[in-house]
């Protein structure tokens, strides 16, 4: 009889151990929020360009105890227009200046650089993913194709594969903006300003009027 009940107490620990320990099981992490990250090309295999930046956008929404789905949104900068504010200055000093369709990207005969203002309009990009189903289980996210969210509990960063996602703190995207603007004015401090084409005086930086909101994100 003894023996008996030391192998009932012994599988009931064993049932206890595998429950607490995880072993394949759902769990309660909670999943639901909103995440960023500013996605770069890789510079070695593309031209980078002032309006290669794209911010993603991951909306978790809970839909029962461990099931989950998540909304993909794309945003860019895109140059909206450029002033040329010293027009009268430089035209002064260019004959042919007025038979040019585009802003001069050099010094005139007097020396006088085209003095510009940047403006640049942030906007949603239709190409969104569908929404997908992911199921959690052992603190992990997974969507049918095996693909895996982890959750930092440190920092709240969203980690899948080599790509770490920042969480989106009451709709607020402006840190991620104000990172893809300044790859802009590095950009064009680069080509223009460096090589002595313009003389950037300002950047102009805006959300387009249609900007579709998404999850926790707010203008």
């Amino acid at each position: 009889m003894r023996k008996y009940i030391s192998v009932v107490i012994a599988m009931v620990l064993m049932l206890c151990a595998l429950v607490l320990g995880g072993c394949g099981s759902l769990s309660s992490t909670n999943f639901e929020g909103t995440w960023a990250y500013v996605m770069q090309p890789n510079e070695k295999n593309i031209d980078y360009k002032y309006d290669s930046d794209m911010l993603y956008v991951i909306t978790m929404t809970k839909k029962s105890e461990h099931t989950y789905e998540s909304t993909f949104r794309q945003y860019k900068y895109v140059k909206k227009d450029i002033k040329l504010l010293n027009e009268e200055e430089y035209a002064k000093g260019d004959r042919f200046f007025y038979w040019l369709s585009m802003i001069p990207e050099k010094p005139n005969a007097a020396g006088v650089m085209p003095k510009v203002e940047i403006d640049f309009e942030f906007k949603h990009l239709p190409t969104d993913m569908e929404a997908v189903k992911m199921t959690e289980r052992d603190g992990k996210l997974y969507t049918d194709e095996g693909t895996e969210f982890t959750l930092d509990s440190k920092t709240g960063n969203l980690i899948s594969g080599n790509q770490t996602m920042a969480p989106v703190e009451n709709g607020d995207l402006t840190k991620f903006k104000e990172e893809m603007q300044q790859h802009i004015k590095d950009y064009f401090q680069k080509k223009y300003v460096d090589t002595k084409k313009w003389d950037i005086t300002d950047y102009v930086f805006t959300d387009a009027g249609d900007l579709v909101v998404q999850g926790d994100y707010k203008k």
